[in-house]
Formats: structure tokens, C-alpha cells, sequence
């Protein structure tokens, strides 16, 4: 269980800092769309790998955040996995049909820029929660051994 949770501790740092690198492709292509930073095929597989590792995230830590009756801190990671997957089916729309020129259209691109923004958001809540939660784990381990905290 311990890896596990280090492991989404450390997505959850890729995230932000692939939803940083993604929002800063998507500001810049709309002050410079003629460079199509984001109809560029290494920003579609970025926008794969951080629409995938949200929705693995989303699957952790939605039922923990429901269960835990923490329903303001899912809204985040909710949006953000509704997001992805929106995300995802215009990357595979844009897989099947190269000719539609999809990331340079206005929608496209509005999507990119809201999705890279709920991901960010989403890792960073999703963050202080595992932080919060190490440190409820630490303040028990002290208190079963007799030490004060």
C-alpha cells in the first residue's frame, strides 16, 4: 500500500508539471497560433500521457475523497477527469481524421487550456490531501509508541 501511495504521490507532481508545460504551449499558441504549438505531435502526446495519468488519479482518489464525505475537495478531480476524457476523444478524432486540422480550431483549443487547468488543480488538491493524510499516519505512529507529538 505504501508504494502505491508514493507512486501517486509522484503522478500527481508529473501532473502538475505536465499540466504547467501544457498551459504554457496553450497560452503561447494563442498569442502565436502560427506556430501550432499545439497541433505539434509531441503536445498530443502530452495531452495523452496527462489525460491518462488523470483519469488513473480520478480512479483513486474520487471513491477516497466520496468515502471520506470530502465531496468539495472531488470537484477538482472530478472536472479534471471529465476533461481528459473529452480530451482524449478529440485526440483519437484527430488520430482518425488527420485532415480536419482539429487543435488549430477555437473549441480545440479551449479545451486544451481548460484541461491543463483542471489538471493542475486537481494534482495540486489531490497533493495536499496525501500530505494531510501522511501526516494524520505519522501523528498515530507517534502516539502508538507513547511519544508526544
Amino acid at each position: 500500500m505504501k508504494c502505491v501511495r508514493s507512486a501517486l504521490y509522484v503522478l500527481a507532481h508529473l501532473i502538475v508539471a505536465m499540466s504547467l508545460t501544457l498551459l504554457t504551449l496553450s497560452i503561447t499558441n494563442h498569442f502565436n497560433s502560427a506556430m501550432a504549438f499545439i497541433d505539434h505531435d509531441m503536445s498530443k502526446t502530452l495531452m495523452a500521457v496527462l489525460s491518462l495519468s488523470v483519469l488513473i488519479e480520478s480512479v483513486f482518489f474520487i471513491p477516497k475523497f466520496v468515502s471520506d464525505r470530502q465531496l468539495l475537495l472531488s470537484l477538482p478531480t472530478v472536472a479534471a477527469a471529465l476533461v481528459s476524457v473529452l480530451l482524449i476523444c478529440l485526440l483519437l478524432t484527430d488520430l482518425s481524421d488527420r485532415s480536419l486540422i482539429l487543435f488549430t480550431k477555437q473549441f480545440a483549443r479551449v479545451v486544451v487550456g481548460i484541461s491543463a487547468a483542471s489538471s493542475f488543480f486537481s494534482a495540486v488538491t489531490i497533493i495536499c490531501c496525501m500530505r494531510r493524510m501522511s501526516k494524520k499516519i505519522y501523528e498515530r505512529s507517534r502516539s502508538k509508541k507513547g511519544e508526544t507529538v
